[in-house]
């Protein structure tokens, strides 16, 4: 089936449908901000909701170190360029030293969860055992 354009003005085939000329965008124009501050935003925004998803899940200890993280990277400066290639360098050295600092935490902080894991389980072994003895012994009685 061929196709022809429409011009304005013309009575359309399909009777309700109106034709009228093209105009010129009115959107508003949106203010245009940095790589840098976008990328700063949204980092702000996700590790914001990993604090306290952390401090919720895994404790205060957990929540302190991510706001820690999130204060280092929102605070400081993000630069590029050959000017600041350097300082790029040492940002990145620093974070790559701040990152094994909040891994060896969370390490440690595993472990406790671990062994309160453990210490946990064992009490409970325990615990069902005597209560199963009391048990035993209260059959035996009225039998």
């Amino acid at each position: 089936m061929p196709t022809s354009p429409i011009a304005p003005g013309t009575a359309s085939p399909i009777p309700r449908i109106q034709i009228e000329a093209t105009r010129a965008r009115t959107a508003a124009r949106t203010e245009r901000t940095s790589f840098a501050s976008a990328l700063r935003s949204g980092a702000d925004v996700v590790l914001r909701g990993v604090e306290i998803g952390a401090t919720v899940v895994a404790g205060p200890l957990v929540g302190a170190a991510v706001r820690g993280g999130r204060t280092a990277l929102t605070a400081g400066p993000l630069t590029g360029g050959d000017a600041g290639e350097q300082s790029s360098i040492d940002q990145m050295r620093a974070l790559q030293e701040e990152s094994q600092s909040f891994n060896m935490q969370y390490l440690a902080l595993q472990e406790e969860v671990q062994q309160e894991n453990r210490r946990f389980s064992t009490l409970s072994n325990v615990l069902k055992a005597k209560h199963e003895t009391a048990r035993s012994a209260i059959g035996n009685i009225r039998s």
